[in-house]
């Protein structure tokens, strides 16, 4: 029997909605605007509305609907009506202390159930003895159930006690215009970055902003962040769907956002961090993406990493691609700025000794970032490096594949490409080029990378005297040429090499 919600608090708030998205205008660097690094604040242009649902669990857990089951080990509270959410979880008061209770959560949309999520004690917390700590409470990860009109908890108990003041959180984001934001290409130039950024070893990636997935940032501590050092990593998963869309992505980030702050008590959202299924790479916690911003992800570690969550779960389901070459980037862009060795270790005060790059389970008893994310570590730090230190590319690899290539134009005046097996021979030739276009060259010369974009270029002298640059893409064409020098110049050379 259906429980009606006579034990749920519903409280409902008008929410800033976003936001003009904008680029940073560097070379290679391409990011939203990050709240705290430089950019202005964006101009709110509608209101979305966020309802957050409180289900005091304590009576429904012992009273007469409550269920019972493997010898009253586990209880739960039966099914419950509430109002419309996508994002559910579990918490109960700092001072109860951690607990070892294992807690399951499914949801009902319109018409079917959801599997059953296993959900524990998450570990997330601020550091000990800060402000933000003493108003914190301890829960679960946020279970992602998008749509959803009805909720079931049961938990199991192995030593029979259950912390008082238990709560379901359940949160409805809402809409906003960031839902339907563009992608950072598509916008338009902002400031140029901090020159901290701009210095990295390794490209900033694009990176989706506070305003891009709606952020009200009147619900944060409006004071100053603290700020520590990035000395290492922490890779963490959040819980629920694997199938969300990329539209459903910015709601997702408001529902964690909300759950952080109203229902654990902590001045922002807790990760710095977030990746999505598609690659994504998403701004978490306020006051700039290339500082040191402490979170609230590992208790006694924040003040000396970054946390960056992979939306989903990752103990039955495995990551894409995407997820690890996006944790790469990120990774590898952040300990540039730090100088941190991502195959290396660093001893946390009064912590662990923990590799630069760990899983949250490293450091707290929890199972995330799921078993099959955790087993993609050393992949993630692999291609960190790869990032940080990318492989030489051979001066006349002109198709990308690693081997070194010839250039080649027949009498008749055709280019043609022939690509290097890398064992001595060549692949099939491939005309890359006409006679009306290179025939008008008295000399060709391969010079690598020349303009350092990685690409091996040809410098080539036209009949006339003038010399041009014929940029290599990296796939075996190039782009348009550039004028270089002069016939006056160029025109008294017999020979370049």
């Amino acid at each position: 029997m259906s429980m009606h919600p006579r034990n749920v608090e519903a409280r409902r708030r008008t929410v800033p909605a976003a936001l003009a998205v904008v680029t940073l205008a560097a070379v290679g660097l391409t990011a939203l605007p990050a709240s705290g690094s430089g950019t202005d604040d964006p101009v709110p242009t509608e209101a979305a509305e966020t309802t957050v649902q409180t289900i005091a669990l304590d009576d429904l857990l012992t009273g007469t609907d409550a269920t019972a089951r493997a010898g009253e080990s586990t209880v739960g509270a039966g099914p419950i009506e509430t109002e419309r959410f996508d994002v559910a979880a579990v918490t109960w008061p700092a001072a109860e202390g951690p607990s070892d209770i294992h807690i399951q959560i499914r949801a009902r949309g319109a018409d079917t159930w959801t599997p059953w999520y296993e959900v524990h004690d998450d570990g997330h917390a601020p550091d000990p003895g800060t402000a933000e700590a003493a108003e914190a409470r301890r829960g679960t990860d946020p279970v992602v159930l998008p749509g959803s009109e009805a909720i079931e908890v049961r938990i199991e108990t192995p030593d029979g006690e259950l912390p008082a003041g238990l709560e379901v959180t359940l949160i409805d984001p809402g809409t906003a215009a960031a839902d339907a934001a563009p992608a950072p290409a598509e916008a338009a130039p902002a400031s140029a970055p901090s020159s901290a950024a701009a210095s990295a070893d390794a490209p900033m990636p694009v990176i989706y902003s506070r305003a891009a997935w709606g952020a009200d940032e009147s619900l944060r501590e409006q004071t100053d962040p603290l700020y520590g050092d990035v000395q290492g990593g922490f890779v963490h998963h959040t819980a629920g769907t694997n199938t969300y869309t990329e539209a459903d992505v910015p709601a997702i980030l408001r529902g964690i956002y909300e759950y952080h702050v109203v229902g654990r008590g902590w001045r922002d959202i807790g990760y710095n961090f977030f990746v999505d299924r598609f690659g994504r790479i998403w701004e978490g916690r306020w006051g700039g993406i290339d500082r040191a911003v402490v979170g609230a992800h590992v208790a006694g570690y924040n003040s000396y990493s970054v946390g960056v969550a992979a939306l989903g779960e990752f103990t039955a389901a495995q990551p894409g691609q995407a997820v690890l070459d996006a944790y790469a980037r990120l990774f590898a862009w952040k300990f540039g700025l730090h100088d941190v060795d991502p195959n290396g270790t660093f001893a946390y005060p009064n912590q662990q000794t923990l590799p630069t790059i760990a899983g949250h389970r490293d450091g707290g008893a929890t199972e995330c970032p799921g078993e099959l994310l955790y087993a993609q570590l050393g992949a993630i730090r692999a291609g960190t490096d790869t990032v940080l230190n990318p492989p030489p590319v051979p001066d006349h690899d002109f198709n990308g594949d690693g081997n070194t290539d010839v250039i080649a134009r027949e009498n008749t005046g055709k280019l043609f490409l022939l690509p290097g097996r890398g064992n001595g021979t060549f692949a099939s030739r491939t005309q890359i080029g006409t006679a009306t276009d290179w025939n008008r060259y008295t000399a060709l010369v391969g010079v690598g990378d020349f303009n350092g974009n990685n690409h091996p270029d040809v410098i080539a002298r036209e009949n006339t005297g003038k010399l041009f640059l014929l940029p290599g893409r990296g796939n075996g064409t190039f782009a348009s040429r550039v004028q270089l020098g002069t016939a006056t110049t160029w025109n008294r050379y017999t020979a370049m090499v």
